[in-house]
């Protein structure tokens, strides 16, 4: 567990060198889940409403990871900064160290049997580079 660990903390620091601080990085396994985990994440650049955001993450898990790292994650989650759910839950483990382990909780009304804590901070910075998907739609709305 420590390697894949390891790798999404690799993962997360890669993301963040590229477009900038993630508020939240984290690995939650569901309880009703076949022992696959979620890969959640949050960041004033990202947004839930975006394909191209869980695609970019997905790239990102896929270039570290080996098959049967990859194996082990069930889906790419991605939460709105800003919402009441992502800020109780930053203003409880904000600012711990790293890779620390979250015992059976309920988060977003889902059972989870335990978890680890990536990354966690309430204030992030920004690089202000978009992913890819980012600027396509940009350029879409522009020309509207």
């Amino acid at each position: 567990m420590t390697n894949f660990l390891e790798k999404l903390a690799l993962v997360e620091q890669d993301i963040a060198e590229t477009y900038g601080e993630f508020s939240l990085f984290l690995l939650l396994l569901r309880e009703d889940s076949i022992e696959k985990w979620d890969v959640v994440a949050a960041a004033p650049w990202l947004s839930a409403d975006r394909r191209a955001d869980i695609e970019m993450v997905w790239s990102y898990i896929l270039k570290r990871l080996d098959q049967s790292d990859i194996m082990q994650i069930s889906r790419v989650v991605i939460l709105e900064v800003g919402g009441p759910l992502l800020s109780s839950f930053l203003h409880e483990i904000a600012g711990r160290k790293r890779m620390i382990e979250i015992p059976a909780i309920t988060f977003a009304g889902v059972r989870i049997s335990r978890g680890y804590v990536i990354s966690a901070k309430e204030k992030v910075k920004s690089k202000l580079k978009k992913p890819m998907g980012h600027a396509k739609t940009l350029r879409r709305r522009s020309v509207l």
